[in-house]
C-alpha cells in the first residue's frame, strides 16, 4: 500500500492546522468585536463572541473527528494488507494522537472565553 507524501503530510499535520485555524479565527473575531464595538452584544441571550467561538470549535471538532476516521481507515487498510515495513500505519497512529492533542488544545482555548464572559 502506497500513500503519497502529500496526503501523509496533510494527515499528520491536519489536526494542528485545524487548531491553528480556530486559534486565528477566534483572535480575529475578538479583535473585530472589540474594534467595532459589538463585543457586548448578544444573540438569543448569548454573547456574539462566545457564540461564534463555540460554533467554530464545534466545526473544528467535527473536522478532527473526520480526520481521525480517515486515519483509522488508513490504519485498517495497512493492517489488512499486512505490510509490516510500510510506515502508513505508523502515520495513521501519529495522526490520531495529533488529533487528540489538538482536541485538548481546542477545549483549553475555548473554555476561558466561556467562563470569563469579558472579551475586551
Amino acid at each position: 500500500m502506497s500513500v503519497s507524501i502529500g496526503s501523509r503530510l496533510l494527515l499528520l499535520t491536519g489536526g494542528l492546522l485545524i487548531w491553528a485555524g480556530l486559534f486565528l479565527f477566534s483572535y480575529i473575531l475578538a479583535a473585530l468585536a472589540c474594534a467595532r464595538g459589538f463585543a457586548d452584544s448578544a444573540w438569543l441571550g448569548v454573547g456574539v463572541v462566545p457564540l461564534g467561538l463555540v460554533l467554530a470549535a464545534v466545526a473544528a471538532m467535527a473536522g478532527l473527528l473526520r480526520l481521525i476516521r480517515h486515519a483509522r481507515r488508513l490504519g485498517a487498510r495497512v493492517q489488512h494488507a499486512r505490510r509490516l515495513d510500510d510506515t502508513a500505519g505508523v502515520s495513521a497512529d501519529v495522526a490520531r494522537m495529533v488529533c487528540l492533542l489538538a482536541a485538548i488544545a481546542i477545549a483549553w482555548h475555548v473554555l476561558p472565553v466561556l467562563i470569563s464572559g469579558t472579551h475586551c
